[in-house]
């Protein structure tokens, strides 16, 4: 009899460990827009995960925040690349008053 106790309780504590792990997995936090730009690897990855199947995974968060910090990037990128380049050729930026 306490055999058959002890063997009920511990498939009960294995159950309750599986369940845990199950719902954890299912529940993670996609990665932030701020995380994927600090992890390049990972957003080449997701993006390409994320092209591969657009019609499944385009909506999905990891795809959505993959794509807004690689637009990011993209962007810092180009506003970098345009400074250093009015630098360079002496292009200075002036506010014109335009009600003259």
């Amino acid at each position: 009899m306490r055999k058959n106790i002890k063997h009920v309780l511990l498939g009960l504590c294995v159950l309750s460990l599986c369940a845990v792990y199950y719902y954890t997995a299912k529940t993670s936090v996609p990665p932030s827009v701020s995380w994927y730009k600090k992890h390049a690897t990972a957003l080449t990855t997701q993006i390409q995960e994320c092209s591969a199947n657009p019609g499944q995974l385009a909506a999905t968060i990891s795809c959505q925040n993959a794509y807004k910090a690689q637009e990011q990037i993209d962007k810092n990128l180009m506003t970098r690349s345009t400074t250093s380049t009015a630098k360079r050729y002496g292009i200075v930026a002036r506010n014109v008053d335009r009600d003259e």
